[in-house]
């Protein structure tokens, strides 16, 4: 096979790379989330996940012969689970792409968001997604079983974060095609270290192609629910007038938070909220 740089990700590279990550989840007998990593780090013959403090997340290391998983001991674990876990996709990109095992194009975003993707694959299977969407009761014939509890409560069960899940959910296997659904946290402006901290848009995931680019870094309003799910327990719905790229009008929005209860005043660096918008 040709050696492949990472400007020069094909399709079919990018599908093959999904495949194999599909096909070694499916043959791992698996029954219930959370899945363990360690499976999969024998598979890739991985000797060691070793924890040590890092600039970024996790890196993978060729020392005494033997391939090494540094991870960073400062996040969560289950930020720690999906680097780990997308160290394995470096690998699987490497291995499909004829590169040596050890290629770095950590710089690339392409390859950066193929391995995230690969990671997803790897933690949450789509079968186990699927499977468990499909066993969560929904609350009347009408209601979505995609909704901020079961898409929270699907990330604790997989053991990774609920940015990753609702970009599985959302974007990767597109559960709910016309649903938008977005992470917030209390947090400077990713683009402006200076700025003052406050509760903004982190992440956003969908399947729609007609919806674009949603902008993050927007600063929730004080009398959004969104800003009520921050302060407050419990899941919130209502009509609100949104702003966000081309999605613009009036829209069904639910919002709940996650990690610790917490105010303005003291916020907890774990406390987020999701919100789903029906587009």
């Amino acid at each position: 096979m040709a050696l492949v740089t990472a400007e020069q990700l094909s399709r079919e590279i990018q599908d093959s790379c999904l495949s194999t990550a599909k096909s070694l989840t499916s043959d791992m007998g698996w029954a219930d989330p959370p899945f363990p990593v360690q499976p999969l780090l024998d598979k890739f013959n991985i000797s060691e996940v070793r924890e040590r403090p890092l600039n970024g997340d996790a890196r993978l290391v060729y020392r005494d012969g033997r391939l090494i998983i540094e991870v960073n001991p400062l996040f969560p674990p289950n930020r720690r689970r999906l680097s780990i876990a997308h160290e394995l996709g470096h690998l699987i990109l490497n291995r499909c792409s004829g590169r040596d095992v050890l290629f770095a194009d950590h710089g690339d975003p392409v390859s950066e968001r193929l391995c995230d993707r690969i990671a997803g694959e790897l933690l949450a299977p789509e079968w186990a997604v699927r499977r468990f969407f499909e066993a969560t009761p929904s609350l009347a014939p009408w209601q979505e079983p995609v909704r901020c509890s079961t898409l929270i409560r699907a990330a604790v069960a997989f053991g990774i974060s609920v940015d990753a899940m609702a970009c599985r959910v959302l974007h990767d296997i597109a559960l709910a095609p016309r649903t938008l659904g977005i992470v917030w946290r209390f947090s400077r402006n990713s683009s402006r270290s200076t700025s003052e901290r406050a509760l903004r848009a982190t992440s956003a995931w969908h399947s729609m192609t007609d919806v674009g680019f949603i902008p993050l870094n927007k600063t929730a309003p004080s009398d959004s629910i969104v800003a009520k799910a921050f302060r407050e327990e419990g899941s919130y719905s209502r009509k609100e007038e949104l702003h966000l790229g081309r999605l613009r009008g009036n829209f069904s929005v639910e919002a709940a938070g996650f990690g610790r209860p917490c105010s303005f005043r003291s916020p907890s660096p774990s406390r987020g909220v999701l919100s789903l918008i029906a587009a």
